[in-house]
């Protein structure tokens, strides 16, 4: 049976706003907001030239960058 790889996320607490990190797809991101009453971290993704609502407990970044 192949091992998998398991790669650990930033936790929410670590991620920082204006920070740039690469997520588990390998888009990359830069944290434009983080909003601790409603759960949410506004972000720009780089890759994809949009900006993007996720909550807490769906982020998943694996590396910052910058």
């Amino acid at each position: 049976m192949a091992k998998k790889d398991v790669t650990q996320k930033i936790p929410v607490g670590e991620i920082e706003v204006g920070a740039t990190y690469r997520t588990y797809v390998k888009d990359l991101v830069k944290i434009l907001d983080k909003n601790e009453k409603t759960e949410m971290i506004i972000l720009y993704n780089i890759s994809g030239s949009h900006k993007q609502w996720v909550s807490f407990k769906n982020i998943y970044l694996i590396e910052r960058t910058h």
